[in-house]
């Protein structure tokens, strides 16, 4: 299906949990306490290529509460600002209520104030506008505004029941936001119904994954499959939901009929697990295992959604340091596991559902492409 033709040319945003990650102990008020939304940044460089014009519109308590002073909160939006512009030539102008909600201002969220400031100065047309925002503030601000508006499910939005927001699409992050803009059909109509929101949020993550996944998966089947056309064995490990699906991924290969396809789930053994955890503890479970049954030539497959599975990252740097190849399945949090990694397919979200449900499509998917590749270079008999 051809994208469908683009019909908003100005995004608002919001601030704190749409592009930056929110603090849990209090504001982020300089440029050392901002850390970007895992995709944020992608998804601004695409709205800029596409001629969309992005508004900043962010409530900023903390100077009215004496936290911080209007000059700090200016000089860390000229930074953001700044960089954007140097990296993705996109000017991106940002709107700041300084106000409490004792001062009953008309700028503060849900009031529309800055929302209509902002539209005003560009000039845009509210059919043609829409507000991207974490919290059911900036959805209200946006309702009141006359614009079409956006909750995605980072920093608050994690929290926000659908139903306070009937009228809002939903959408797992700004970058699956994005998407849906320029056409794809990540985020959708909120639904009351719960399988709907899930399959509809699942589809915002596989659509987000679609630009970034391939070309690790490229790079994970060429390193796999040299390792088992070589003759060694692919090791998998992971906890909880992840150890079913290493053992999924490992009966998938041993089940092919391709005795090249040489796989173990190193979940299974409850004695060995038992026994490790006792003696040295659960963190050594996996590393252990492996330091035992690996051999010359044998790789690593470590699952974890979080990537900072303490037994993953044990087993994944051991293995790596003393040369086995090691792939890794994360979500959008898991850097731990990404630095441990030769290789890792990182699923754009931080839900934890969202990231095995795109595992288990990135799994399947590997062990064709293993199979094939094998039986295509005759190694598979």
């Amino acid at each position: 299906m051809p994208p469908r033709p683009l019909t908003i040319d100005h995004v608002i945003l919001d601030r704190d949990g749409v592009l930056n990650r929110e603090r849990a102990d209090g504001w982020v008020t300089s440029i050392d306490e901002w850390e970007w939304e895992p995709g944020a940044l992608h998804a601004i460089d695409r709205l800029g290529r596409s001629g969309v014009r992005i508004s900043v519109v962010t409530n900023q308590s903390c100077i009215g509460r004496g936290v911080a002073t209007r000059t700090d909160v200016d000089r860390l939006h000229r930074e953001i600002t700044d960089e954007l512009r140097h990296r993705f030539d996109v000017d991106v102008d940002v709107y700041v209520c300084p106000h409490v909600d004792d001062d009953r201002c008309a700028c503060r969220k849900p009031e529309p104030g800055l929302i209509l400031e902002a539209m005003r100065r560009h000039g845009s047309d509210p059919g043609r506008t829409i507000v991207i925002g974490d919290d059911v503030r900036d959805v209200t601000a946006g309702t009141r505004a006359g614009v079409g508006t956006i909750l995605v499910r980072t920093g608050k939005g994690r929290r926000v029941d659908p139903e306070l927001v009937p009228h809002s699409t939903i959408a797992d992050s700004l970058a699956a936001a994005t998407d849906a803009l320029l056409g794809t059909e990540a985020a959708t109509s909120a639904s009351t119904h719960p399988l709907v929101d899930d399959l509809r949020a699942l589809t915002a993550v596989l659509v987000a994954a679609e630009a970034g996944l391939p070309d690790a998966f490229d790079r994970a089947v060429d390193e796999l499959a040299t390792v088992l056309g070589d003759g060694g064995t692919i090791h998998v490990i992971g906890n909880g939901g992840s150890a079913a699906q290493a053992q999924h991924f490992a009966a998938e290969l041993t089940g092919s009929g391709a005795s090249a396809c040489r796989a173990i789930a190193l979940t299974t053994d409850s004695s060995a697990v038992t026994a490790i955890a006792n003696d040295h503890g659960y963190s050594e479970v996996f590393a252990t295992q492996f330091a035992s049954l690996a051999r010359p030539g044998d790789a690593l497959l470590a699952i974890s959604t979080s990537g900072r599975s303490p037994s993953v990252l044990a087993a994944a740097r051991r293995a790596r340091s003393n040369g086995h190849v090691v792939v890794g399945l994360t979500g959008g949090a898991g850097h731990e596991l990404v630095a441990a990694s030769d290789t890792a397919l990182v699923v754009p979200s931080e839900d934890v559902r969202r990231i095995q449900e795109v595992h288990a499509v990135c799994l399947h998917a590997l062990a064709d492409a293993l199979v094939a590749r094998l039986v295509r270079t005759g190694d598979a008999s």
